[in-house]
């Protein structure tokens, strides 16, 4: 049952547990218990309460600067306790352990679904196992002994891509100088990340100035930005548009929040028109 792995392995947590309560520190209490070789890092812990889209889009931009082999524990998991399934996915260069409530669906579609397993398998679990706590009880043994090497198809039955949850990102090319999307993410300064992607990091080779129509609290608002490479482009306190550090259009306002000044939230549509 347990493959030969000498090879430290790398299990990268993504959830909406925080700081304040035990949780996080309980899941890697389990895991080292079972491993204490594995590597460990947090992506964030900070993803905001049942946010599968926010959960998806942090994992979609992260997961490809891990290792090769990195197991992504994502616990963002709103329907603990019901009959929905806990999910291995194995891709091309990556395992995935969440439920399946779409979460894992983005990146691991990128990276080329190989084998997806509904756990079924309860020996692996802690006994007996909480209703409201599976990312201590479930997810996180997963988790470490698939680390040590324990075979994916040992915890379950193997189902089709058909047969789990879907939840996409609906992520666009700029490829004109119009486009239409939506608010993807806001981060903790308050830059407003659109669905929208750029195949470079500066946008302001080619344009000059954005027209984006937004809608906000109060209806449709215009907005005329500069486009620049980052925030010391304008002033403090102006807008400026840019290309994230994933490729993603976001807009900013230096040393201000750009969600607060324009009533921004996620899901909000927002058309951007560029200039010279």
């Amino acid at each position: 049952m347990y493959l030969s792995n000498r090879l430290r392995k790398t299990i990268a947590l993504l959830t909406d547990f925080g700081y304040k309560d035990p949780y996080v520190g309980l899941m890697k209490a389990v895991i080292y218990g079972i491993n204490s070789e594995v590597n460990i890092v947090d992506i964030t812990h900070d993803i905001t309460s049942f946010s599968i889209q926010e959960a998806s889009y942090i994992l979609y931009v992260s997961y490809k600067y891990f290792p090769r082999g990195t197991i992504f524990l994502v616990v963002i998991d709103p329907g603990v306790g019901t009959k929905r399934r806990v999910l291995i996915i194995e891709t091309n260069n990556y395992v995935f352990v969440g439920p399946d409530n779409g979460v894992l669906y983005q990146s691991a579609l990128e990276d080329g679904i190989r084998n997806i397993i509904e756990v079924t398998n309860d020996k692996f679990f802690i006994k007996p196992t909480s209703n409201t706590f599976h990312g201590r009880d479930i997810f996180a043994p997963i988790a470490a002994y698939l680390s040590l090497g324990v075979d994916s198809n040992v915890f379950g039955k193997r189902i089709s891509v058909d047969d789990i949850v879907k939840f996409e990102l609906e992520v666009k090319e700029l490829t004109g100088n119009k486009v239409c999307g939506k608010v993807l993410y806001i981060d903790k300064f308050g830059n407003v990340v659109f669905n929208i992607k750029f195949k470079e990091y500066d946008l302001s080779r080619y344009y000059r100035r954005a027209k984006i129509i937004m809608n906000g609290l109060d209806g449709k608002m215009k907005l005329v930005a500069k486009i620049g490479k980052s925030f010391g482009d304008v002033k403090p306190g102006e807008p400026v548009v840019y290309v994230n550090s994933f490729n993603f259009i976001e807009l900013g306002i230096n040393k201000g929040s750009a969600a607060k000044t324009y009533s921004l939230s996620i899901g909000d549509s927002v058309c951007l028109e560029l200039s010279m």
